[in-house]
């Protein structure tokens, strides 16, 4: 069979909906499991012959996807005898195509994600930018990944998912290998029901695992410079939660460029920290949920800066931040992470060049590692992240302690214990390098920063600020970038605002744009510290006139901020709130319930 013929014959659109019907067969009944023993001699059934199916994956800006399905057979194929039209696969975009239609896509078409691009035979259990081998045990289908997921990242055990049906008859060697009467794939998928957080039912989910060890991560689990996995003893890390001390290994992944003597004092160090979407055990939910970490060691940000890059995995029940400006036990044993691998490299990294990316929880706890010692980071990016003064922890969410140098020596080590403006966060960021990007659907974020800029407004200072679509090309939101950047307001703190969306999908936005990096690593500590802080806020809150508009000559200390939750501005803790308005506001109204508690959940 010509295998230019049948591609050209190709129904994509056809397979999409039989993939459908298998799909929901599937789900009534497991499919059978990823490997078999092979049938020797003569004919045989592709239910014999297939002995294992892969997803060959990547991490895109909407997380972990699937470019290919690699299936094993016991006996080498032949090239010329396979075709699309010879297999039917299953994964997470024809998945999502059939439980939630075109609503499951931000972007792409829910007619053609996932469906079948390419067939062909390969030697090893791998893609090919040849087009394969003339024979081979891997048949390698190709999909469509040209779409964008909406909604919040799943986790990659769940989009890795891949199912194989062979529908026509291939050839290896004398033998020829019949359809296949069952599905193989290398996942799971159960109906469970779901509980919200009161313990409510919500009904039934569809809910899938993938094996392991049947997913491909070349450019992760694969590269060696990768190591993934590592326990770090964080010691005596301080949370503001509970105000107590304890030790824990701190799961996390270290990406190490190869390095020469030629590279001696010009290695960048990064530390990402990811949101809580993908909080857990796993190190791999903070490598695949957002592209920032596989971007960071990719040849073109690589080439840019020579980046030694941190991976502190966060389990559920240490959250870095919470909604109410305070941080957990992470926040110290990400200090000592950080302090560790700088050591640990000393002869190659330029403490000019330490840098911090990461969305919304992880950024947040960035923002408050960057007042806690001033000026040790070069530059921040961070996305649908904020941060503020909360002069009162204990009084912003059910008895936290706040965090100081007396409680927290590890983190403010130094002369950083001797620095009284960490409480001031406006004041002690205002000389910073930052790159903030949010979505004006983020009433969270968004709103955080508006205040942050009229504060810095009413100091005399003014934030570089741009609104664009997240649908504009690559090229004029990368343009749009260095035009931001590049507006010499006399600081450097950076705002890009997309239009419309949500928090959620504001690091798919971000980390697509890589002029992002191109800025981050041109920024030093250095300038910094030759840069004055925005003096007149650290003058104390002096609150706003009839007009709303900021007193003459107000800074931000003494200010406890406004607290923001995802669906707008909180009343209990408006902007300048205190102990003793708190309290009168509780007990006006004693139905409405404190959300979040200390660990903010």
């Amino acid at each position: 069979m010509d295998r230019s013929d049948t591609h050209a014959g190709f129904n994509r659109k056809a397979a999409c909906a039989f993939g459908a019907i298998a799909l929901s067969a599937m789900l009534a009944a497991t499919c059978t499991g990823c490997s078999t023993t092979s049938n020797d001699g003569g004919n045989a059934s592709a239910d014999d012959a297939i002995k294992a199916v892969y997803s060959h994956n990547f991490v895109d800006i909407d997380g972990a996807k699937t470019d290919a399905v690699i299936v094993e057979y016991a006996d080498a194929v032949k090239a010329d005898s396979v075709s699309a039209d010879d297999y039917q696969v299953n994964d997470y975009a024809l998945f999502q195509s059939e439980q939630k239609g075109a609503a499951a896509f931000e972007r792409g078409s829910a007619d053609t994600a996932g469906s079948i691009v390419d067939v062909y035979v390969n030697d090893t259990c791998d893609v090919s930018e040849n087009g394969g081998t003339d024979s081979g045990k891997y048949v390698v289908i190709e999909v469509e990944t040209d779409y964008l997921l909406a909604g919040n990242t799943p986790a990659y055990t769940k989009t890795t998912m891949a199912g194989v049906t062979q529908v026509g008859e291939v050839a290896a060697g004398d033998k020829t290998i019949a359809a296949s009467t069952k599905e193989k794939c290398n996942y799971t998928a159960t109906e469970q029901e779901k509980f919200n957080r009161e313990g409510e039912s919500q009904g039934m989910e569809t809910v899938v695992a993938t094996d392991p060890d049947y997913m491909l991560f070349p450019e992760l689990v694969s590269n060696e410079n990768w190591k993934i996995g590592e326990a770090f003893k964080a010691v005596d890390c301080f949370s503001e939660y509970t105000g107590e001390a304890s030790s824990f290994d701190l799961t996390y992944s270290l990406y190490v460029p190869d390095l020469s003597d030629a590279d001696k004092g010009h290695v960048a160090v990064a530390l990402h920290i990811l949101d809580a979407g993908s909080l857990g055990e796993d190190p791999m939910l903070t490598l695949t949920e957002s592209q920032a970490p596989v971007d960071w060691a990719s040849d073109e940000v690589q080439s840019l800066q020579k980046t030694i890059v941190i991976c502190p995995q966060v389990p559920e029940e240490q959250r870095s931040s919470n909604d109410y400006v305070a941080t957990s036990e992470v926040n110290t044993a990400a200090w000592e992470l950080l302090d560790s691998v700088i050591a640990e490299y000393a002869d190659y990294v330029d403490t000019d060049r330490i840098y911090g990316t990461g969305q919304s929880m992880g950024g947040m706890t960035l923002m408050d590692m960057a007042a806690q010692r001033d000026n040790f980071f070069g530059g921040f990016w961070i996305s649908g992240s904020q941060w503020s003064n909360c002069y009162n922890k204990d009084v912003a969410s059910e008895g936290q302690v706040a965090r100081t140098p007396e409680n927290d020596p590890n983190t403010f080590i130094g002369d950083y214990a001797n620095d009284p403006n960490y409480e001031n966060w406006y004041y002690q960021i205002s000389d910073d390098n930052i790159l903030v990007m949010n979505c004006e659907g983020d009433a969270m974020s968004h709103g955080l920063w508006d205040y942050t800029d009229q504060y810095f407004a009413a100091a005399g200072a003014n934030i570089a600020k741009a609104t664009w679509s997240p649908n504009d090309s690559l090229d004029e939101q990368n343009a749009a970038v260095e035009t931001l950047t590049n507006q010499n307001t006399g600081i450097n703190v950076n705002w890009a605002s997309f239009e419309g969306g949500d928090h959620m999908s504001t690091w798919k936005y971000s980390y697509d744009i890589k002029a992002g990096f191109k800025w981050l690593v041109q920024q030093t500590r250095s300038a910094e510290m030759a840069r004055d802080k925005v003096a007149g806020l650290n003058n104390p809150w002096l609150g706003r006139d009839e007009s709303g508009a900021i007193v003459t000559g107000s800074g931000t200390l003494g200010l406890n901020s406004a607290f923001y939750t995802p669906q707008g501005a909180d009343e209990c803790y408006s902007e300048g709130w205190t102990p003793e308005s708190v309290v009168a506001y509780k007990a006006a109204h004693p139905e409405e319930k404190k959300q979040g508690g200390p660990t903010g959940k």
